[in-house]
């Protein structure tokens, strides 16, 4: 009858690299360069960013194109007391609708806009 070490394959082998390094002990060159960036300061983060992206403006424009043209009613929406529009029931209903819902709703939008 065997073993239980012969029917599981037997001793491994040691590995080349373990022979060469002397057993326990670590070879440095192996543990070098896991780090690849030290670590930086926010002002040094900032600049690697800005060099990245040049000439790119943050954020969105406040103005309208034109400041004398009126607004629409869905501007007007936005802008309206929250408090107001609360109890309306197709703000209480938005937030029950899936996401499949509010997929299949702006897909329609965007084809009825399209044909104009």
């Amino acid at each position: 009858m065997q073993s239980k070490q012969q029917r599981k394959g037997g001793k491994r082998q040691k590995s080349p690299e373990r022979e060469t390094e002397g057993g326990d002990i670590l070879n440095p060159a192996n543990i070098e360069h896991i780090a690849k960036h030290k670590k930086q300061t926010k002002e040094e983060r900032l600049e690697t960013i800005k060099q990245g992206r040049p000439d790119k403006k943050f954020g969105f424009k406040k103005d309208k194109m034109n400041p004398y043209a009126s607004t629409n009613n869905a501007d007007k929406r936005k802008n309206k007391n929250f408090m107001m529009v609360v109890h309306k029931r197709s703000v209480r209903e938005r937030g029950k609708k899936s996401f499949v819902e509010k997929q299949r709703e702006l897909k329609k939008r965007l084809i009825k806009g399209n044909k104009k």
